[in-house]
């Protein structure tokens, strides 16, 4: 690396951190302004929507085995990191352990996208719109599946090109009910 480099990368790691700590001071000071807006009569009131909305569920794909889904819906103009992005804030998703299942590593049913800025050597790996990641889940022999509820925790930097908010969600899932087919009479 160059020194030339070395000092845009800091420089870019410095204005990135100063944005961020002044954005969550400013909303620090402004939160109890706006965490509610007055809408119609008094009884009405709307919370602020968060950028990032997160979903997850299970589904059965055998006797007590599995797939698990964490979907981010993220709302237009914002953008997360994905779980690899080394540097910044990635995505994590965490599960409360629990004996009755164990799962191995999420993964995205879709890559990130990719850019890298002339100022750093670090590329920015990250999602828009909708992503899905998914893991193996298996349940103990002994143990219902549709018993089982899977609680952890999602937390991502949900950013536009001016701003970041911080992501904090709970998870809680449980198996998606199944209809069985019925055969056609014959």
């Amino acid at each position: 690396m160059t020194p030339l480099t070395c000092r845009r990368s800091l420089m870019f790691n410095a204005i990135l951190l100063c944005s961020w700590v002044l954005g969550i001071g400013i909303l620090s000071i402004a939160a109890p302004q706006i965490s509610r807006q007055q809408v119609g009569t008094e009884s009405e009131t709307t919370e602020p929507k968060e950028p990032v909305q997160v979903s997850s569920r299970i589904m059965l794909t055998g006797g007590d085995t599995g797939i698990l889904f964490v979907t981010a819906s993220i709302e237009e103009g914002w953008f997360i990191h994905s779980i690899t992005q080394e540097t910044y804030i990635p995505t994590t998703i965490s599960l409360h352990p629990q004996e009755s299942f164990s799962t191995s590593n999420f993964k995205p049913e879709r890559q990130p996208e990719i850019r890298l800025y002339d100022f750093t050597e670090v590329a920015l790996e990250y999602h828009t719109e909708k992503v899905t990641w998914q893991a193996p889940i298996q349940f103990d022999a002994a143990t219902d599946p549709a018993d089982i509820v899977v609680r952890g925790k999602f937390k991502a930097a949900a950013s536009t090109e001016l701003t970041s908010v911080l992501i904090h969600a709970k998870l809680e899932a449980r198996v998606e009910p199944t209809v069985p087919v019925l055969a056609p009479r014959t």
